[in-house]
């Protein structure tokens, strides 16, 4: 599905005017030129720009004729639209039952069905899976320290 960027820049640009409203209560340091508002207020106003950029170039567009929206080829095939449901599922399955099962096991099933679905060979599969597993979970519970839930697996890692 294509959206036009003109709807979601706007959108960026009510994200950014948000965060920039909310940064500008944050208390500031006595004694200092900068505060705890300053980062998320640079990051609002790149949201901003992006999304001001984004509006001019989807109304670019809708002058040539684009439409607001419109489904892609790839998503009108089983395949593309089988792979976009699976990661939909794929998300929601770590949503709904991921404090349970762990992130571990939903990842490496997640990545399978969908590496399958696209019809890759099984050994592609199993070595992909796994060692793009192991990559996610070092890059975020090692590198970025986010806590990602264990569930069935809390005895062993």
């Amino acid at each position: 599905m294509k959206i036009n960027d003109s709807i979601l820049g706007a959108g960026l640009l009510a994200l950014g005017a948000s965060m920039a409203f909310i940064a500008s209560g944050f208390a500031s340091f006595p004694g200092q030129k900068y505060g705890p508002s300053l980062f998320p207020s640079l990051i609002a106003s790149a949201l901003m720009l992006c999304g001001g950029a984004l509006i001019v170039q989807g109304l670019r567009a809708r002058r040539r004729g684009e439409p607001w929206v419109s489904i892609d080829q790839v998503m009108r095939d089983r395949q593309g639209f089988g792979a976009a449901f699976l990661v939909i599922a794929s998300i929601l399955a770590h949503i709904l039952i991921g404090d349970w099962l762990g992130f571990l096991p939903i990842c490496v099933v997640s990545l399978a069905t969908l590496f399958l679905w696209l019809g890759f060979r099984p050994l592609t599969v199993a070595l992909a899976t796994l060692c793009a597993t192991v990559v996610i979970w070092w890059s975020f519970a090692e590198l970025l320290r986010v806590p990602l839930p264990h569930g069935v697996l809390v005895g062993l890692l």
